[in-house]
């Protein structure tokens, strides 16, 4: 079974946009440290350059461990998800999300 933030592997670069435009810097800066590689480099894209540059400062401050953050992104990651796919903004089309 996945995660919430396993499903983010298999949204599109225009569902990750969305996502990403619908998250809070902070929220974004923790994601990125929980996140893998090709998730982190895929939502780094799908994020304006100017904006992730402020991310970028954020995601330092947040690589401390603390069990209880991770634990609230992880319910963001999902709220934030079926939010979207109740308002049509991104849809599932069998394991994938596309925007």
């Amino acid at each position: 079974m996945s995660t919430p933030i396993d499903d983010l592997k298999y949204f599109d670069f225009a569902a990750l946009s969305i996502f990403a435009a619908r998250s809070p810097d902070p929220f974004l800066a923790r994601l990125m440290n929980m996140v893998d590689h090709r998730v982190r480099g895929s939502l780094t894209s799908a994020i304006p350059k100017d904006r992730f540059d402020r991310i970028r400062e954020l995601i330092e401050k947040e690589k401390e461990q603390d069990p209880q953050k991770d634990q609230i992104v992880r319910q963001g990651v999902l709220q934030i998800k079926n939010k979207l796919l109740q308002e049509n903004l991104i849809r599932r089309e069998g394991e994938f999300y596309c925007g």
